[in-house]
This record gives structure tokens, C-alpha cells and sequence, in this order.
């Protein structure tokens, strides 16, 4: 009886030190897994700066892009009413050299 005793105890022993050494392997696991996440959640949030700060910097050049747009659009109206007027002009100055010399045609 204390053969089988000792024989148990020796295998409740081995057992334990199994159990132990698992459950040291288990704590390393779970410690390398949580500073792996913490890895990727500041991986994350620095990849959410980034995005931002690109959002940011394209909505800038789009407003400027939208101003350079609408400087152009003014000037081109500008130069529009520009050439109108030079038009005008210059049928008035053909409509009195047409009238002043009583030409139909010019060649």
C-alpha cells in the first residue's frame, strides 16, 4: 500500500510539474499575444493619423484647387467680355469705313 502511495504521489507529482510547466507556457503565450496587440493597436492608431492627416492635406489642395478654378473662371469671363468688346469695336469701324467709302465688300 505505500509502494502504490508513493507511486501515485511520484505520478501526482510528475502531473503537477506537467500542469506547471503548461501553465508557464500558457502565461508566455498569452504575454507575447497582448504585446502582439499592442503592437497592432498602435500600428492601427498610427495608421488613423496618417489617414487623417492625408484627409486633411487633400481637402486643403482641393479647396485650393477649387480657388485657382474659380480665378480662371473670372478671368476667362473677363477676357471673354474683352474679346466682345474688340469684336464690337471692330465691326462699328468696318460698318462706318463701309459707309464713309460705300463699299458692299472689302478685298
Amino acid at each position: 500500500m505505500l509502494e502504490r502511495q508513493q507511486k501515485e504521489s511520484s505520478s501526482d507529482s510528475q502531473h503537477l510539474r506537467a500542469v506547471q510547466k503548461e501553465n508557464i507556457q500558457l502565461n508566455l503565450k498569452v504575454k507575447s499575444l497582448l504585446s502582439e496587440l499592442e503592437e497592432i493597436r498602435a500600428q492601427r492608431e498610427q495608421t488613423g493619423l496618417q489617414a487623417d492627416s492625408i484627409t486633411r492635406l487633400q481637402v486643403k489642395q482641393m479647396t485650393e484647387l477649387q480657388s485657382n478654378l474659380k480665378a480662371i473662371e473670372v478671368k476667362l469671363k473677363r477676357h471673354t467680355f474683352i474679346l466682345s468688346r474688340i469684336y464690337t469695336y471692330n465691326h462699328v469701324v468696318l460698318c462706318m469705313y463701309i459707309s464713309l467709302f460705300g463699299l458692299t465688300s472689302i478685298s
